[in-house]
């Protein structure tokens, strides 16, 4: 008998993309799933489309909006699976996915956490070719020291990219309810310092959908926003110092506060006042731009990072550089 997978899916005004993602979802090659869909107090109709889909392995709850995190924790609290995936509500799963990750996990203790491939995608139009030399992912196995070290930057850590031992998750504790910007970032590295060893699956891949016309929760530069993206570089930090206490660790967590300086500034300048303490534990060579735009970094080496900052956010305010 193989075993049982929970996907576990927070839903909040996802009426527009919510059928492609569990039609994704319901088309997987592994069979044996539940897929607990958690309307986070949805204003839209997207609780009229998902009860459209008569699949039995679709568990519908709805709950008063407390936001994602505790979304996906209540969803958690419904789930039977031997494995945990959590996914985005507007995201969409190649078919193969979730087989080629319990293949990977099938022989191995519950200290072990699978990961895949990624792509993002604009206008429901998703890529035919896939670059593998993209330097923000990871195609082997690695130990978690290894995948936050990768390269120039840490490759994306989005929730669908993950299969979790439950096991593995009552040990780490589940999702801090007080983050709403990069929640994962702080969610899966404290999973990694319980896990001994990432096993990469090379079967399919998860579709990350972006938009330059919509605001998304990954892009809510509110105050509430940066607050939070604040405490997760924060809380980051500790549990990657526990992983390995390096001076090329801090060179990580000194990017992660940079890059919510960047996104802090001009705006709110409070919030730029205290990451910019933060950093001064730093060595100034540390504390560079970690944008990657063209033109973005060329005005960043002329005129400085603030003035790259400000000319983004005139010309492109919803799309950086």
């Amino acid at each position: 008998m193989l075993p049982l997978v929970s996907i576990i899916v927070s839903c909040y005004n996802g009426e527009k993309y919510i059928a492609d993602t569990l039609n994704s979802l319901l088309s997987q090659t592994y069979t044996n799933l539940e897929i607990i869909v958690v309307d986070d107090g949805s204003k839209d109709n997207s609780e009229s489309v998902i009860k459209s889909f008569a699949d039995k392995r679709i568990c519908y709850y709805k709950q008063e909006n407390g936001g994602q995190c505790n979304a996906l924790n209540a969803g958690f609290k419904k789930a039977s699976g031997k494995y945990i995936k959590f996914y985005d509500a507007d995201d969409i799963l190649h078919k193969d996915v979730i087989a080629g990750q319990v293949a990977a996990l099938q022989d191995e203790n519950d200290n072990v956490v699978s990961f895949i491939e990624w792509r993002r995608f604009y206008n429901n139009i998703l890529p035919v070719e896939i670059d593998l030399s993209d330097p923000h992912t990871i195609h082997k196995d690695c130990s978690p020291l290894e995948f936050i070290m990768w390269k120039e930057n840490p490759p994306m850590v989005q929730c669908g990219l993950w299969l979790l031992p439950t096991t593995l998750l009552h040990r780490t504790g589940l999702w801090d309810e007080r983050l709403s910007l990069i929640n994962d970032t702080e969610f899966f590295t404290r999973i990694f310092t319980h896990a001994k060893r990432l096993k990469f699956a090379d079967t399919g891949y998860t579709f990350y959908r972006s938009s330059s016309s919509e605001m998304t929760l990954s892009s809510d530069l509110s105050k509430k926003g940066i607050k939070s993206a604040i405490l997760s570089i924060d809380l980051s930090a500790k549990w990657m110092l526990q992983i390995e206490n390096s001076e090329a660790i801090r060179k990580r967590v000194s990017q992660g506060y940079m890059m919510i300086l960047e996104w802090a500034y001009p705006k709110h300048t409070i919030y730029v006042k205290l990451i910019e303490r933060r950093l001064k534990q730093f060595p100034k060579s540390f504390t560079e731009s970690t944008r990657s735009g063209k033109i973005y970094n060329v005005v960043s080496r002329l005129l400085g990072w603030k003035a790259a900052r400000r000319l983004s956010r005139i010309y492109q305010k919803k799309k950086p550089w």
